[in-house]
């Protein structure tokens, strides 16, 4: 889909296709990704999700990513907001 597809026709292919959990690890990566942070996504990801889909996301993003989910999240953030985050 990523190969064929792009912009919001390839999110809407994505989530049709991706389980919750493994949408949402994908969408914390896309907010720390590249230049600046989309910190709105990161709230509304990480902040709306309960504990047992905080550990299926998390294993999620290691099939995903090489850098872990917390890590790549703490280098792109700082100060209260990554504490809130944390």
């Amino acid at each position: 889909i990523q190969l064929e597809t792009s912009g919001r026709f390839q999110k809407v292919l994505e989530a049709m296709i991706c389980e919750t959990n493994e949408l949402r690890a994908l969408y914390v990566n896309e907010a720390v990704k590249g230049f600046g942070t989309d910190e709105m996504m990161l709230i509304d990801v990480i902040m709306t999700a309960g504990p047992e889909q905080m550990k299926d996301m998390i294993e999620k993003y290691k099939k995903h990513f090489l850098i872990p989910m917390k890590l790549r999240v703490d280098l792109d953030t700082s100060g209260k907001f990554q504490k809130v985050l944390d």
